[in-house]
């Protein structure tokens, strides 16, 4: 891995991280819009019909959010502890190449 597709890697899973606190931190704004979607697509509907589809909707942002998030900071963790290890690596083998055209 070289340094801009690591430092790519790093960009995209900040990204993620963002995106994730941001469906979980605004999740119930979030599924309170889809709801209101939902019942203006329909057309109507019960008052208990609606209070589930809002419960329903939150739960899914949060899901979501809690999903996103998760992934981006197991990938920034490991790309963490990957990515020294790959820099040394790297430089002993250049280290290598340079000894044996020598």
């Amino acid at each position: 891995m070289n340094r801009d597709l690591a430092i790519r890697s790093i960009g995209i899973s900040l990204l993620g991280m963002f995106v994730g606190f941001v469906l979980l931190f605004f999740s119930v704004n979030f599924g309170q819009r889809r709801a209101e979607n939902w019942l203006g697509a329909r057309g109507g509907a019960s008052p208990e019909e609606y209070a589930v589809v809002v419960e329903q909707s939150i739960s899914v942002f949060i899901v979501l959010g809690g999903v996103i998030l998760a992934a981006s900071l197991l990938w920034a963790v490991l790309l963490s502890v990957k990515y020294p290890e790959m820099i040394r690596n790297q430089q002993t083998n250049e280290q290598v190449n340079e000894q044996t055209k020598a």
